[in-house]
Parts: C-alpha cells; structure tokens; sequence
C-alpha cells in the first residue's frame, strides 16, 4: 500500500498541488496563469509529417517540436531543424499530458490496452531512460477488440536531469492494426514546465 501512495504521490502531487490538471482541456491556460514558463506541443498537429503521427524513425514516431508549439511565461527553447528542442536553461522540469489514442483509418483489430509507449526525454536515443527521460508504459495487453478509439495516455513526471544545450525529443512507439497495417496515432498535448 505504502508503495502505492508514494507513485500516486510522485506521479500526480505536484501538478495537483500547483492547480494543474493533466487530463483537463484548460491545462494549458492553467500552466500560464501559473507564473510558470512552459511549451505546450501538441500531438496529432495536421502539419506533422505522416498524416499527423511524426517524423517515422522505424519504431516509433518523433513529434516535430517545431509545429504546433507555445511556448508561454518566457520559456527559453531553441527548436531544432531535426524537430527537437534544446532548453535555453539548466533546472527542475516537469513534462504532462494527455493524448488520445486512434486509428485514423477507422475501425480494425486492436491489443487492448493499447500498446503504445508515450515519452520525452534527453542524453539517450528514445524512449530514454528513467533519469533523463518521463515515460508512460503500456499496461500488458489482455486482449484484442474491434475498434477505432482505443483510450488514452496520461504523462506525468519530473525529471532532475534536463540541462541546457541538449536536444529533448517527444516520441510514441509506432503500433500496426491487424488486418490494414496502418499505424496508432495520437492526439492531445504534452507541456513541458520548468519549476525550478
């Protein structure tokens, strides 16, 4: 139970405690009225490459931080010609989000949960590691189901380890439908706040 408390604690205490919601619509208004810096970018922009997924890198998709980012509060970032950013500042960020996970070409067969994997991250190739990098991890699959909105992804977590004049990139891992093959795609935000 104890161990439960403290990753309920670690993964939604600090957002909560600051006014933030995650899963909320307004999280972006929220951060800003905050005083905080932060860059909201946004998952399935219609100007990401690959009908909105990302740039493919083979097993996953890379968002372009470079479209459908807002940066608020005076963040300082750097977008990158790759789709990275690099943060303008040492410090203690925190990244959140909340996307939904799709299949833009209607319904087929799926693994439920989903299988994708949601992270941001520097230092390491994605999806990173827990030092550098906030990861969301799909639950083990328990069975399959027809359908075309399969759920969502929540991202919560803060990381010491974020340092000036390194690129961080925002992917999710690249996950086929059964019968046409077509790749998941997400749709929400992720921002990224630095507290400290």
């Amino acid at each position: 139970m104890e161990n439960g408390r403290r990753k309920f604690v670690a993964n939604s205490a600090i957002p909560l405690a600051m006014g933030l919601a995650p899963s909320s619509k307004d999280s972006h208004a929220q951060s800003a009225s905050s005083g905080l810096p932060g860059l909201t970018i946004e998952l399935g922009h219609s100007q990401q490459p690959n009908n909105g997924r990302g740039i493919d890198y083979g097993n996953y998709y890379q968002v372009d931080c470079r479209i459908g980012a807002r940066p608020f509060n005076g963040f300082s970032y750097t977008a990158n010609t790759d789709g990275t950013i690099t943060l303008g500042q040492n410090g203690v960020y925190q990244a959140y989000g909340y996307a939904h996970i799709i299949s833009p070409d209607g319904s087929d067969t799926f693994q439920i949960p989903a299988q994708v994997m949601l992270a941001i991250g520097m230092n390491y190739a994605w999806p990173g590691v827990y030092q550098y990098a906030v990861q969301s991890w799909p639950s083990p699959a328990v069975s399959t189901q027809g359908a075309s909105n399969l759920g969502s992804i929540s991202l919560t977590g803060t990381t010491l380890g974020w340092g000036a004049g390194v690129p961080l990139w925002l992917g999710y891992s690249k996950v086929a439908e059964t019968q046409n093959n077509q790749t998941r795609c997400l749709q929400g935000t992720i921002t990224i706040l630095k507290l400290a």
